[in-house]
Order: structure tokens, then C-alpha cells, then sequence
């Protein structure tokens, strides 16, 4: 029956019987040891498990986020004060209010506040209380919560939704809705009836919610979307072209960008297009095919994505993924929106996502989605040192096609700038543009005079002229020496002047306008007036002069009672009064000078996407806390 047995067979044997028997009792353990081992842990005075004793974190905290595996706890409580802005009654009233309406909507509803976000902030604070604590109903987490951060120096609130269907629930136009009620409460610290209110909103939206019926779902999207789990795949393509709008050539031409931007930015960089949006919502497919099928960097899955609809409608929507992504893009979502939606709608694919891909190039690499070419990277600016550059044009026609001067118009206008500049020892640049880069005026040409070495001599003296294509204003900024002599009449004069020629329609003749103020102003020490002026001021004087005299005259009359005429004037004199010959003796002079403020010619790019006070919320309708799940949120400061 052993014949054959060896010593070494048996050796085997008896090896391969451990092994499976340690990799069961991996697998037991694996399976049946609760997330973090909560049990072991002590509850502080709110009923949270206490984790760590890290000063940077909430004590809730995990000290091994990598560990966490998802649990719902029942239990927790639903309202935690740990800023102390609720009465004990006031809480009460909430948690009873939150387990009503729970069971009804069967949403999981939590409040949280506390008076420091510590090194989260207010977004991912909001997230990781509730993945981490246990909130959450059904194996997707369902239930959305709000953060109140009590800050002084950083005081606002955040929205979390989780689950599949509370994030479809909660759009950008219900959360403007939810927080501009809750604004109001919170700046007037009516913190109770806020949340209350708050709830009731939630509530409502939630109970009123219709699923909608999506259609046949795209292939790649997941069969139980509750049961999905994130995953990174390098080699899934990114660009995909549903839609069929592209070129075999104009793929591969976008699909090695794609790559370049990718190396250069450490972020994943994609784009489809398809028909339809299967009903999903431009904003919702987009989020989905993005999460579903590997994209993204990091722990974060950091990266950008484009969805273009090619349907019967034509059109776009562009989302950003992970925290450092949301936070540059927060400021340039209107760039976005603005820039891309006539190549869209007009059906300029190839054209549109050239422009979307190199704006966020710009963006992660510049800080601007439209910073121009001479703009710096981040890196760039680190190491910039501030030099002379006399080589570099002083005329730059920045504006797209033919631009706004001529080529002869161009070498006329750099001619006479070096003239002025050579007699005077004055820097002049003018610069046409069409936007800003997403920067304001005065920031824009700062910029342009800062990174372009312009400026002369050692106070780098310089004037600089900035003509839009698409704003009326024209805007003129002073360095050096200049700034201190231009006094606030000639300004406006020189600015007013070239305005008035720039939207009658002539750019060059605007331009030589204010070429000409300059040479007067170094020459005279003053801008003189137009002609148009000179008549004005006139006629202005002159009618004040003839209503004032005409008044004076009729006051006047009305005092006169002479009755008889003299032949001299010893009849007006009475008593003892005497009259001498008299001289004026000059004793001293006192001159002071007064710096008149510049008034600041701006123009503010506006953000959608805004973390002010007023104004529409910030809002991701795809985010991930530290544990790995998705969220769509928004917030806004009080």
C-alpha cells in the first residue's frame, strides 16, 4: 500500500496541508475581523470611537486609512455637536426629526460640527466623518451629511451625498437651492433652525425624487453599479470616440497629446464622445464612464475628463477628479464653459477638444486654463529672477487670425516707441489681447510687464498700454518712475482719449493716440486736452460765468437806493474816517503734495464654481474621500 513512499513524498505532503491550512485561517481572519477592530477602542463624550491622539486629525480619525474596510453602524449618533452650537433640547429635536424622516426616504441623514476642519478641510472632513464613522444605509452607503466648521478664520459648511442614488438626487441646481436657504440662517447664527430647515429641504427633494429610466446602458457600463469597486487601468484607451466624430488621424493625433500631457502633469487626461447620454445627464455619464473604467491617478484618481455629446444635440460637459484637481479647476470651470462652447455647438469636435485638452494642460501646469504662451509654469516661477530684456517686441498683437494692427501698422507703432524711448528713457509696450487668461486687468499686465523683462533702468520704468478685442474699457498701467509723476487728471485723459478712438472703431489709431499722449506727458510734464475738450470746458465756463454774473447783477440792483448823483465823494464820507496809500508785504509760502490713489481699472474673472460668501456654491458632482468612495458635495463660507 506505501510502495513507494518516500521520506521526501511525505515531506510534501504534509508541506502542502499547512499551506492550506494557513490560507483559510488568512481568509477567516480577513473576512471576520470588523473594520479597524472598533471594539477595542473607547467612545468619547458624542459617541465616537476614539482612534488616535494626532493633534492634525479629529480624533475619530483612523490612524491606518489604507485598513478601512465599509460597516453601517446603527447605533452612532446622527447629530454630533463638538462645536457646541445646539442646546441639548435643540439636538434632541433633530435626532428625533432625522429618524423619521431616515425610515421614509430610507436616506441615511447625519450633522456633524466642529470648530476646526484640522488638515482636511471642510470637503474631505465631511466625507471622511461619514465613510469612516459608519453612516450610510444598504451596501452603497446611501444618506448624505453636512458639515458646519465653526473656524473663525475658516468658517463654512460642506454637503456630502453618497450612493447611487442620493448623488443622482443631488444636483448642482438642487444643492444652490439647499445652501442658499442655509445661508441665510447661518449668517444670522440661527444654527438650529437652519439645520432643521436644512433637514426639511432634504427631506422634501428626497421624497419627491423620481428614478428616471435610463435607457439600454452603454456597454461598458457596470451591471450592479451598488456592487462596483475602483480600479486603475493604465492601458484602457483616452480617447473614445462613440460618437464616431474623429478621423482615425485626428485620434492618434489627440490620443499622443493625451499621453504628452499626461508624462508632463502626473494626471490622467480623457475624452469620449458618444450620441446620448443614455439619460444618465451629460454630467452623470461623464462621472461614470470616468470611475468605471480605471481612470485617474493616485489614491485620488486625479485627472480631468471630457464627455461630448454628438447627438442631435451637440454638447459638452468637462469634469475634474481628486483634490488637487477640484481645487484648480473650481477657479476655471467658467473659463471652460465660456471658451469651448462654440466649437460645440457648432460641431467643431476636433477643434473643441484640441482647446479643452491644451486649457488643461495650462491649467495643471500654468495655474490658468487660457494663461497665454509668454505666461510661466509654477515651476518656472519658483526660479524667476527679474531681468532686461531689450531684445523682446514692444508691440504684442496677442488677438487670434489676422490680429488687430497690420504688419506695417506694427513696425510704425515699434518705431515710434523707440523713439520715445530712447529720448526719454522710458519703457513703452502696447499689447492687444482678447481675454485675460482667467487673471484680472491689473494682475494680467503686472504679468506681462513682470515676465517679459520689460522696464528700463533700475526702477524698470515703464508704461504699458493693453487694448481687448472684447472689452470696451482700455487699460493703461504705470511702472517706475512714471507712476509716481502721472498724476490721476493726466491718467484719465491718456486713458479717456485712446478709449474714445479704440470704440469709434480704430485699435491703430488708438494706439497712436496714446504713443503721442506719452511723448507730450515726458516732454511737458502734462496730457493736454483734446480739442473736443478744450470747447467743452469753454462753453461750460462761459455759461457759469453768464448765470453767475447774471445773478450777481440782479442781487445787486435790488440793494442800489441812490436817490441824487455827486460831483464828488465828501458827501459819503462820515466822521473822522481818513484813507492812506497801503502796500502788501509778503511773509512766507507753504506747498504741500498729496499722492493721489490710483483708481484701479479691473476686470474680475468670475468663477461658477465659488467658495465666497455669496453667490452660487462650490459644487463636485464627483469626488472621493480618503477611504476610496465616491461623493458628490458642495459648500460655501458664512
Amino acid at each position: 500500500m506505501f510502495k513507494g513512499l518516500t521520506a521526501k513524498k511525505i515531506y510534501k505532503f504534509f508541506e502542502g496541508i499547512l499551506l492550506i491550512f494557513l490560507i483559510s485561517a488568512v481568509f477567516l481572519c480577513a473576512f471576520m475581523t470588523p473594520a479597524f477592530a472598533d471594539e477595542n477602542y473607547e467612545k468619547d463624550k458624542y459617541g465616537l470611537y476614539i482612534r488616535n491622539n494626532n493633534s492634525m486629525y479629529p480624533s475619530w480619525y483612523p490612524v491606518d486609512g489604507n485598513a478601512f474596510k465599509g460597516y453601517n453602524d446603527p447605533d452612532i449618533p446622527r447629530v454630533v455637536d463638538m462645536a457646541d452650537i445646539l442646546s441639548d433640547e435643540q439636538e434632541v429635536a433633530l435626532k428625533s426629526k432625522i429618524a423619521e424622516y431616515s425610515a421614509i426616504i430610507n436616506k441615511d441623514i447625519v450633522i456633524v460640527t466642529d470648530n476646526s476642519s484640522y488638515y482636511l478641510g471642510h470637503e474631505r472632513y465631511c466625507y471622511d466623518f461619514y465613510d469612516y464613522n459608519g453612516y450610510g444605509l444598504g451596501g452603497t452607503y446611501e444618506g448624505i451629511c453636512l458639515f458646519i466648521c465653526m473656524d473663525p478664520d475658516n468658517r463654512g459648511w460642506w454637503v456630502g451625498a453618497t450612493g447611487y442614488e442620493t448623488r443622482d438626487i443631488y444636483t448642482e441646481e438642487v444643492a444652490n437651492r439647499l445652501d442658499d436657504d442655509l445661508y441665510e440662517y447661518m449668517v444670522n447664527h440661527d444654527y438650529a433652525n437652519g439645520i432643521s430647515k436644512w433637514i426639511d429641504n432634504v427631506y422634501n427633494t428626497c421624497s419627491t425624487y423620481v428614478a428616471r429610466e435610463p435607457e439600454a446602458l452603454p456597454d461598458w457600463f457596470p451591471e450592479n453599479i451598488n456592487e462596483f469597486i475602483s480600479f486603475h487601468d493604465d492601458k484602457c484607451p483616452r480617447i473614445v470616440d462613440f460618437a464616431g466624430v474623429l478621423t482615425d488621424t485626428q485620434k492618434e493625433e489627440i490620443s499622443q497629446k493625451l499621453a504628452l500631457y499626461k508624462t508632463k502633469t502626473n494626471k490622467d487626461i480623457v475624452v469620449v464622445t458618444d450620441i446620448s447620454d443614455y439619460n444618465l445627464k451629460p454630467e452623470k455619464y461623464r462621472d461614470y464612464f470616468y470611475e468605471c473604467n480605471g481612470y485617474g491617478i493616485g489614491d485620488e484618481y486625479e485627472g480631468m475628463c471630457l464627455f461630448v455629446i454628438a447627438g442631435d444635440v451637440s454638447d459638452f460637459s468637462s469634469g475634474a477628479y481628486g483634490a488637487e484637481t477640484h481645487l484648480l479647476y473650481d477657479k476655471e470651470e467658467k473659463q471652460f464653459e465660456t471658451y469651448l462652447k462654440s466649437d460645440f455647438q457648432n460641431r467643431r469636435y476636433y477643434e473643441g477638444i484640441n482647446e479643452w485638452m491644451d486649457m488643461v494642460y495650462n491649467m495643471y501646469s500654468k495655474g490658468y486654463a487660457l494663461a497665454p504662451d509668454w505666461y510661466p509654469t509654477l515651476k518656472e516661477k519658483e526660479n524667476f529672477v527679474r531681468t532686461h530684456n531689450t531684445e523682446i517686441s514692444r508691440v504684442i498683437d496677442s488677438c487670434s487670425g489676422d490680429g488687430l494692427f497690420t504688419s506695417e501698422q506694427e513696425e510704425e507703432l515699434s518705431a515710434k516707441i523707440k523713439e520715445i524711448s530712447d529720448k526719454y528713457g522710458i519703457d513703452v509696450i502696447i499689447n492687444t489681447t482678447e481675454n485675460f487668461g482667467g487673471m484680472g486687468s491689473d494682475e494680467y499686465i503686472e504679468a506681462l510687464y513682470n515676465y517679459n523683462g520689460y522696464g528700463l533702468g533700475d526702477d524698470y520704468n515703464a508704461i504699458i498700454l493693453c487694448l481687448t478685442k472684447y472689452y470696451e474699457n482700455v487699460y493703461i498701467n504705470t511702472y517706475g518712475k512714471i507712476a509716481d509723476e502721472l498724476s490721476e487728471v493726466n491718467y484719465k485723459r491718456m486713458q479717456e482719449q485712446s478709449q474714445d478712438i479704440k470704440n469709434s472703431g480704430s485699435y491703430f489709431r488708438s494706439a497712436e493716440a496714446f504713443l503721442e499722449n506719452v511723448e507730450h506727458f515726458e516732454r511737458t510734464g502734462r496730457v493736454s486736452r483734446t480739442l473736443g475738450q478744450w470747447v467743452f470746458a469753454g462753453v461750460i465756463t462761459a455759461l457759469v460765468g453768464w448765470l453767475f454774473g447774471r445773478h450777481a447783477l440782479k442781487k445787486a440792483k435790488k440793494t442800489m437806493v441812490t436817490v441824487r448823483s455827486e460831483y464828488g465823494a465828501d458827501n459819503y464820507v462820515c466822521g473822522s474816517d481818513s484813507f492812506s496809500q497801503g502796500t502788501d508785504t509778503f511773509i512766507s509760502r507753504d506747498v504741500r503734495k498729496v499722492k493721489i490713489p490710483r483708481t484701479t481699472y479691473s476686470s474680475s474673472s468670475s468663477s461658477r464654481s465659488s467658495h465666497s460668501s455669496s453667490g452660487r456654491s462650490s459644487y463636485h458632482s464627483s469626488s472621493r474621500g480618503s477611504s476610496g468612495r465616491s461623493h458628490s458635495g458642495s459648500g460655501r463660507r458664512f
